[in-house]
């Protein structure tokens, strides 16, 4: 399988996603768009304009914003997928309880509410707090077109 240098990147940017790495990954998903807002440590980001989605046999998902400042880095907002509730049709409410940063997975209280990316305009906002209180966010609009599947298990064989 030859996966794009991108994918590659947040599949393996730090050995904090061991846990994951244990997991097999069953799809990847990126979402193009306009980020509005990414915090890190209650500082305020610069993010690019592309949120990525992860599935893992585990039951754990991730979403994956991309710091674009000086510096940058990932931070990907994780839990398990099958805490979700669906309060409307294309909405989905996922309890987090990890992030997934440079320097490690870190374990947070939060929730990402994101609507369904293939109907349409879609928002996905996800915010926690760590252990120290800082707070970690991310808001992102799509822009209407379908999220790209960029791995699935399906064609990994």
């Amino acid at each position: 399988m030859i996966m794009p240098p991108l994918v590659a990147a947040l599949i393996a940017f730090t050995p904090a996603l061991a846990e994951e790495q244990r997991a097999n990954l069953t799809a990847m998903f990126s979402v193009a768009g306009e980020c509005q807002m990414l915090v890190v440590a209650e500082e305020e980001r610069h993010c690019k304009d592309v949120v990525i989605n992860t599935e893992y046999d585990s039951g754990r998902i991730g979403f994956y914003f991309i710091d674009d400042s000086e510096g940058g880095g990932i931070i990907s907002f994780s839990g398990n997928g099958r805490e979700q509730r669906s309060p409307a049709e294309n909405l989905r409410l996922q309890p987090l309880d990890a992030l997934i940063l440079e320097g490690g997975k870190v374990p947070a209280i939060g929730v990402c509410s994101f609507e369904n990316p293939f109907v349409g305009q879609a928002r996905i906002q996800s915010s926690a707090f760590v252990e120290s209180g800082e707070m970690y966010s991310g808001f992102f609009i799509s822009d209407g077109a379908e999220a790209k599947l960029m791995l699935s298990e399906a064609n990994d064989g």
